[in-house]
C-alpha cells in the first residue's frame, strides 16, 4: 500500500492529534505539518511562507504545550535575547526576507542552529555586541508572507523554506470547519 509522508513517518495517534488541532485533513498540508514536527532531525530552523498566516495559527495551536512567544519582525526588541536565556520557543512572523538575511541577530541563531538541537547545556553565543547565554531548549519558527522565490541564498542556505499554501481544498475544509464550530451549539441548544 502507498503511504503519504505522514503516515509514513508518524503513528496514527499523532496524525489524529493533528486534527484536534485544527489543520484540515488535506495531503498538501498534512506534508507540511510533518515537516514542523521533524525539526530535530533537520538542520535548519523552519521558514514558513505563507500568504495567508493560517500557518502561524497553526503552529501556535501544535506549540501551545510550549507557551510559544509570537513577535512580529518589526516589534523584535529584547525578545530574542530573552528566549535564548530562557529557552522559549519563538515564532517571529511577517519577517521581510531582505531585513533579515542583513540582521546580525537572527544570522548567529540562525548558522547555529544545530547546537541548540545538539547540546544538553547552555552555552554562549556573540548576538550583535554581547553575549548571551543561550539555552538548548530554544526554537525559533520564522515566517514570511512573501513566496520562496523571494527568499535570498544567504537566507535560503540556513531555513528550511517550507511554502504553507492553502489550496481550493484546504479553504472549504477551514470553512466549513469554522462554520460548524459556530453553528453547532447553537445547533444543540435547539435540538434540546
Amino acid at each position: 500500500r502507498d503511504k503519504s509522508l505522514i503516515e509514513f513517518l508518524f503513528s496514527d495517534v499523532d496524525i489524529g492529534s493533528l486534527g484536534r488541532l485544527s489543520l484540515p485533513r488535506t495531503p498538501l498540508l498534512y506534508e507540511n505539518a510533518a515537516l514542523l514536527m521533524l525539526e530535530e532531525h533537520c538542520d535548519a530552523w523552519p521558514l514558513l511562507c505563507d500568504t495567508s498566516r493560517f500557518a502561524v495559527v497553526w503552529l501556535e495551536k501544535y506549540l501551545r504545550h510550549y507557551q510559544p512567544l509570537t513577535v512580529k519582525y518589526d516589534d523584535l526588541r529584547l525578545q530574542l535575547e530573552s528566549c535564548l536565556s530562557d529557552g522559549h520557543v519563538l515564532i517571529l512572523t511577517d519577517c521581510d526576507m531582505k531585513r533579515l538575511a542583513q540582521d546580525k541577530r537572527i544570522r548567529q541563531v540562525l548558522v547555529n542552529q544545530r547546537r541548540f538541537i545538539q547540546s544538553q547545556h547552555p552555552f554562549k553565543l556573540l548576538i550583535q555586541d554581547h553575549e548571551v547565554e543561550c539555552s538548548p531548549q530554544f526554537r525559533l519558527f520564522l515566517h514570511t508572507t512573501q513566496l520562496p522565490a523571494h527568499v535570498p541564498h544567504s537566507l535560503a542556505a540556513y531555513a528550511n523554506i517550507i511554502k504553507f499554501s492553502l489550496t481550493r481544498d484546504c479553504l472549504e475544509e477551514v470553512f466549513l470547519d469554522r462554520f460548524l464550530e459556530i453553528e453547532k451549539p447553537r445547533i444543540d441548544t435547539e435540538r434540546k
